[in-house]
C-alpha cells in the first residue's frame, strides 16, 4: 500500500476554511469532509490563525 503525496494548502485556503466554521449550523467535521481534510487539520489551522491574530 503506497502513501499519498503530502498536500500543501495556501494560507488563503486555510483562512477560508476556518471562516466557514463561523457559519451557523456548520460543524468542523462537515467542513473538513467537504474540503477533503481531517478535522484535526482544520482545528490546527483554527488555533494557528487565532494565535496569529492574538500576537
Amino acid at each position: 500500500m503506497s502513501r499519498q503525496p503530502r498536500r500543501h494548502f495556501t494560507a488563503e485556503f486555510k483562512e477560508q476554511a476556518v471562516a466557514r466554521l463561523s457559519e451557523p449550523c456548520v460543524s468542523q467535521t462537515t467542513v473538513a469532509r467537504e474540503l477533503g481534510v481531517t478535522p484535526s487539520q482544520l482545528k490546527g489551522w483554527r488555533l494557528d490563525l487565532a494565535a496569529a491574530i492574538a500576537a
